[in-house]
């Protein structure tokens, strides 16, 4: 896309625009971890059971879930040692990383290391938690990986473990 910017008398300035947006899938995978992270039950259930009637896959979301609730207790940790700096609930404004806290945050397999916003939005999201408390999720999710790669009724075994989850 292009658009044009006249200001009055200026020349017209035209410069290129690009746009980006996620597909739905993505999205709404990006809203059920985060109200699973967050521990909103309902939204949660219900998010759930959408991804489940497209066909995504038990073991596929536990997976995807796990990177956002890693992330959490990475960013909870950071943020109780005074190292990581999120704004309020409903604030504006960026994340901050004190610099000695760089040699914590893991890297992917291309060698980056985590969006600094999304670890601000997954630490601000379980506020509600202390960091054993997040840690203790991370360690219940493996427990629910672990419980649907067994062979159980993967469904019913996926909803009781992210309710648990949430209220926890």
């Amino acid at each position: 896309l292009s658009y044009t910017l006249s200001l009055h008398d200026a020349l017209p300035i035209c410069f290129p625009v690009t746009i980006m947006w996620a597909g739905r899938r993505e999205l709404e995978v990006w809203d059920w971890c985060v109200a699973v992270v967050a521990g909103r039950v309902g939204p949660a259930r219900a998010g759930l059971r959408r991804l489940l009637d497209q066909g995504e896959s038990e073991v596929g979301l536990v997976i995807l879930l796990a990177s956002s609730l890693r992330l959490a207790a990475l960013g909870r940790t950071l943020q109780e040692a005074r190292l990581l700096r999120v704004p309020p609930p409903g604030g504006y404004g960026q994340p901050s990383l004190d610099p000695s806290a760089e040699a914590f945050l893991p890297r992917n397999a291309k060698g980056e290391k985590p969006n600094l916003w999304r670890l601000g939005k997954m630490t601000s999201l379980c506020a509600h938690r202390s960091s054993p408390g997040v840690r203790r999720a991370v360690e219940r999710l493996h427990e629910l990986q672990l419980e649907l790669v067994s062979g159980a009724d993967r469904g019913r075994a996926l909803e009781e473990g992210i309710l648990r989850l949430c209220l926890d």
